[in-house]
């Protein structure tokens, strides 16, 4: 099993993507495509939005 990588490492992956983006990117896509997504969609786009946004 791999080690996981510290919030502090994973700040300096290069080519990573800011926690702004991401959730703002995220916001977008749910306010786009919630009446469309199947409930399991909706399900992981609201937890990946609360554990990380």
């Amino acid at each position: 099993m791999s080690d996981l990588l510290s919030n502090e490492e994973l700040e300096q992956v290069n080519g990573g993507v800011s926690k702004e983006d991401y959730c703002a990117t995220l916001n977008d896509l749910i306010e786009n495509n919630w009446g469309e997504w199947s409930d399991g969609e909706r399900l992981s786009a609201a937890n990946a939005y609360s554990d990380n946004c």
